[in-house]
């Protein structure tokens, strides 16, 4: 009985650890493969001319929205061409321009 639970537990393991292998793959310059294609310039900037207008309305401040905060930080609203501005809609005439 003791045996078959450690066989068990070490297939899990196996099988966890092929999962997370398989989530992605590393390229010779560090960087994960997606599977898209490069841009032929060898530059990471997407968008060649103005940047397009974005404003995102968020309902409030919070942790919920930790990946559009990142984005924002890191620049890469910019890298896809588009120049992005978050607010907080908590009601009123603010939210009715947007």
């Amino acid at each position: 009985m003791l045996r078959t639970r450690k066989l068990l537990a070490a297939l899990i393991c196996v099988c966890l650890f092929s999962l997370a292998a398989a989530c992605g793959s590393k390229t010779s310059n560090n960087t994960v493969d997606t599977g898209a294609a490069a841009p032929a310039s060898g530059t990471e900037t997407v968008a060649a001319g103005p940047l397009k207008k974005l404003v995102i309305a968020e309902p409030l401040h919070s942790i919920g929205y930790l990946p559009l905060y990142i984005a924002q930080r890191d620049g890469y609203f910019k890298k896809n061409g588009l120049d992005v501005k978050v607010i907080t809609a908590a009601g009123g005439t603010h939210v009715t321009a947007v």
